[in-house]
Order: C-alpha cells, then sequence, then structure tokens
C-alpha cells in the first residue's frame, strides 16, 4: 500500500516485513522457552500466554498493531527493540540529528509523518536529541546510526 502527501511517496511496511519481524519474535520465545508453540517436553522453561499488540515505526514505514509474544511467567528481552520501544533506534537517531541540524520541531513533526508514517510531539524530539550519541560532535551522524 502507499500513498502520496506532500509530493513524497509514502510506503506503509509491507506484510512481509511483519511477517519476518513476527517470525523473529516467536523464535525468540521458542528459543527463550525451550520449546515450540503446544510442545511439551521436559525442558520447558516456561509457557506462553498469547500475545499483544505494539505499534512499531521503522525506517520502512509504520508497522501498526505487531502481534508480541507473551509468556506467563516473566518476559523476553527482544532483540528487534526494547521494553516500550515505539520507534526503531534509526528513526530516533535521525530525528535527533534532523533538530541539532537546525529543523524545528514542528517542520519535524510534517517531516517524520511524511517519511515514517507517524508524527512525533516536540518532547520527543527534544528526548531523541539529548540522547548521548547524538550530541557534542559535527560529525554525530556516524555516531547515531546515519550516514556511513
Amino acid at each position: 500500500m502507499s500513498r502520496e502527501r506532500c509530493g513524497v511517496k509514502f510506503r506503509r511496511a509491507s506484510s512481509e516485513s511483519r511477517a519476518l519481524l513476527e517470525g523473529v519474535l516467536e523464535d525468540e520465545v521458542t528459543t527463550h522457552v525451550r520449546a515450540d508453540r503446544y510442545e511439551r517436553t521436559r525442558g520447558r522453561q516456561g509457557h506462553r500466554n498469547g500475545h499483544y499488540t505494539r505499534d512499531l515505526v521503522t525506517t520502512h514505514g509504520p508497522l501498526p498493531k505487531l502481534h508480541v509474544p507473551r509468556l506467563l511467567e516473566g518476559g523476553v528481552e527482544f532483540t528487534l527493540f526494547d521494553k516500550y520501544q515505539r520507534r526503531q533506534a534509526a528513526v530516533d537517531a535521525a530525528i535527533g540529528q534532523l533538530f541539532l541540524q537546525g529543523i524545528s520541531t514542528r517542520k519535524l513533526k510534517a517531516i517524520t509523518r511524511d517519511l515514517f508514517g507517524a508524527p512525533v510531539s516536540a518532547t520527543t524530539v527534544s528526548r531523541t536529541a539529548a540522547l548521548p550519541r547524538c550530541r557534542g560532535r559535527s560529525d554525530s551522524g556516524a555516531l547515531c546510526g546515519i550516514g556511513h
């Protein structure tokens, strides 16, 4: 699905991307639990407890209602994102760098809506610009994961 806004062609992340990410999350839970879904083994380390949905903004566009597996006891630290994280680190780094280059928060709101499919608040812009890896150097684009 694609659409055009302000002359920029915006494309929502594909269903293949969603399936890939959800598959990676399921594999991480399987590794953590040491058993596949519905598998009964002696070495099992926990039990699944359905899933919850999370909206995730990626560099390829938003993934609304991504299915994240849940465990009955404890939880899993996923490699794709941290707990409560709603945007990929590369998206936060891009926002921080644009702000540090002098783009206003109002313009950044429109830019992120056009590029990533989801606007950000002024508070989010300030927080991403305050990340230690994005401050203090003129070549900080490389430190923030942008460019090189």
